[in-house]
């Protein structure tokens, strides 16, 4: 269920456009944010404010990405009914976002947004500033959005990476960077270990060099530098393979 939930994530960030509505809100604001609501309880829009500037610098802070200008625009619908009317999300939906506005939508009380989706969606958004609109891999995008979400969310992707080596169903890291989404929605036994690994090497990256080989890693791919070039340059790997060799050693303690 989680990686149908991860993946069908990934399509609704992606395609996403930016619906118009008519809806009355009320606005509060931090250092960061604009969060806008209409009937919804003020602790809970206290609550929503006090997590996203939280995820916001460690953001920041883990994994290096510098101090971005802008204001993330946070909508919080009084209930589920209008969520999904003036966003036409599925039923299963708890929130989306959406890169253009720099916006994220969700409802009071949904299931899974202040853990799950906030920060998921805002890695996203974080990160697509930080890039220009540069295009990168789909695991580099996913694994820095999940890296923002609760430590507990890691440590299962772990274990279904240690599962995977042990199954034989480990994807080599050069074949990782390739997947695409199109590629996921042909192959869905593949996609639970795509998120785990894409999480997974972005933790290793940072837990065996730390944060500033890998903000300098994230500085070549945004000037341009292809991926093995970036790996070289920033951690002093020989390229892909070794990294990956690196990586299941460690895996493997």
């Amino acid at each position: 269920m989680l990686k149908k939930a991860y993946f069908l994530l990934f399509i609704f960030f992606i395609f996403s456009g930016f619906p118009q509505e008519n809806y009355s809100w009320h606005r509060e604001e931090s250092e960061n944010f604009y969060i806008y609501y209409r009937n919804v309880p003020l602790d809970y829009i206290e609550k929503v404010k006090k997590l996203a500037e939280a995820y916001y610098w460690k953001l920041e802070n883990k994994l290096g990405l510098l101090h971005l200008q802008f204001h993330t625009k946070i909508y919080i619908y009084d209930n589920k009914e209008d969520y999904l009317k003036f966003t036409h999300r599925p039923a299963w939906s708890s929130g989306c976002a959406y890169l253009e506005g720099k916006t994220i939508k969700s409802f009071f009380n949904s299931k899974d947004f202040l853990n799950r989706v906030l920060p998921h969606e805002l890695g996203h958004i974080m990160f697509n500033e930080y890039l220009a609109g540069r295009r990168v891999p789909l695991f580099l995008q996913e694994g820095i959005a999940q890296f923002c979400e609760k430590s507990s969310s890691r440590r299962y992707f772990k274990y279904t990476i240690k599962q995977a080596l042990g199954k034989k169903m480990f994807i080599p890291l050069r074949e990782l960077v390739k997947i695409e989404g199109s590629y996921l929605a042909k192959n869905p036994k593949k996609v639970s270990i795509f998120y785990a690994e894409s999480v997974g090497i972005i933790d290793y990256l940072l837990t065996r060099h730390g944060k500033f080989d890998f903000r300098s890693f994230l500085r070549k791919i945004k000037e341009g530098s292809d991926l093995e070039k970036a790996i070289k340059w920033a951690f002093g790997y020989d390229g892909i393979d070794e990294l990956n060799r690196r990586w299941i050693e460690y895996l493997s303690k």
